[in-house]
Order: structure tokens, then C-alpha cells, then sequence
């Protein structure tokens, strides 16, 4: 499989899938911190890494009957020293998915299924496989 040679078999990924539609966002290809607005099978997501945590997360981008689209945000908080901004309501969000200042206060964003695996192993169940 080319693209097991391309990402190297132990590389570690966090795979995603709704539907028939399976994505892989290798933890390589994330870096220490980032955050990727997405859309797998329909459904719009965002992956967020923070590398010093070692976290990869998946959370589904709707907050009532609007998507969001995020940034990363300036912070200062020792506890959350990565945070997020939704551009459409203005509002900061922590790692756990939770907003904590801003219009959506109080808001929590649904984490999406998905599962941190080699990618070998991932794309053993899951073969075509689309690659961020």
C-alpha cells in the first residue's frame, strides 16, 4: 500500500469515520498545536493537538443549529495554555471541548467518535482511507 509506505506504518494517527467516509489525521502531519476545521462524510468536525498533552480529539463543530469554524486563540491560563475561538459567535473554548467566555459560555461541544491507532491497524479495517 503506497501510502502505508508514505506515512510509515507506526505512525500514530487518530482515524475518523462516519458513514462509509474514514479519514486519518497522522499525529506527525498535526504538530505540537493545531486545530483543523473539517468535514468527514458530511459532517463537520475539528481535530484539535496539543502535543505537550499528547492529545488528539475530534469534537463535532455544531453549537445548536450553527457550524463553527475556529482559530486558535492567545491565552494565558497556565491550566489551558491552548485555547480556541469560534469566528462566528466570537466565543473561547477549552480543550475539552467546553466554552468558557464569550456569547456560547457555558456551551459544550459533543466530542466525535474516533480512535488514536498505527496506522497500519487503521487502514487494515479501514482500507482508502483519506489522508489530512
Amino acid at each position: 500500500n503506497p501510502i502505508s509506505l508514505q506515512y510509515g506504518a507506526k505512525q500514530m494517527t487518530l482515524g475518523v469515520r462516519f458513514g462509509e467516509q474514514p479519514k486519518a489525521y497522522p499525529f506527525s502531519k498535526l504538530g505540537d498545536e493545531a486545530l483543523v476545521n473539517d468535514t468527514v462524510g458530511g459532517t463537520p468536525i475539528v481535530v484539535v493537538s496539543y502535543g505537550q498533552e499528547q492529545l488528539v480529539l475530534a469534537y463535532f463543530r455544531t453549537a445548536g443549529d450553527r457550524t463553527l469554524t475556529f482559530e486558535k486563540a492567545p491565552s494565558s491560563d497556565p491550566v489551558f495554555p491552548f485555547l480556541l475561538k469560534d469566528l462566528e459567535t466570537g466565543s473561547t473554548w477549552n480543550l475539552k471541548g467546553e466554552a468558557v467566555d464569550g456569547p456560547q459560555k457555558g456551551a459544550q461541544l459533543a466530542q466525535a467518535p474516533a480512535h488514536n491507532a498505527f496506522w497500519f491497524a487503521w487502514t487494515t479495517f479501514w482500507q482508502g482511507t483519506e489522508v489530512y
